[in-house]
């Protein structure tokens, strides 16, 4: 007795939607629990990193405590959850942040708003 080729396939392909299915059901939860997640946890920010206010112009365009300055090229800019944010998205709003600074240029380059517990904790900042 052979078997069927047909069958295996079918067999096959029954598994895979009720593993896809299962996948579904349990997706919303891990959602939930990675969005909790970043709540309960605090960032590890760069020791070069320094505290300040930021207001965002039209891109590149940043007011850092009171001065205008430029943004790098390639800036990096992660919101309270650690997410990459877009400048555009920013335009006309300000932040109390971590930024840090190239090395060479000493344009902004990478810039993490904080959420109100982080502002919270106190930072020295680093000799500039």
């Amino acid at each position: 007795m052979t078997k069927h080729p047909l069958k295996a396939s079918f067999i096959f392909s029954l598994f895979a939607i009720v593993l896809i299915a299962t996948e579904a059901i349990n997706t919303p939860a891990k959602g939930i629990f990675l969005i909790n997640s970043y709540a309960q946890t605090m960032r590890n920010f760069p020791e070069a990193a320094v505290r300040g206010t930021i207001a965002f112009k039209s891109p590149p365009e940043i007011v850092v405590d009171g001065k205008s300055e430029r943004l790098s090229p390639g800036a990096r800019i992660k919101n309270e959850h650690n997410l990459l944010v877009l400048t555009a998205a920013l335009a006309g709003k300000e932040f109390v942040v971590n930024y840090k600074r190239e090395n060479i240029g000493g344009m902004v380059s990478e810039v993490w708003i904080l959420s109100s517990e982080e502002a919270k904790v106190e930072r020295k900042n680093p000799a500039q």
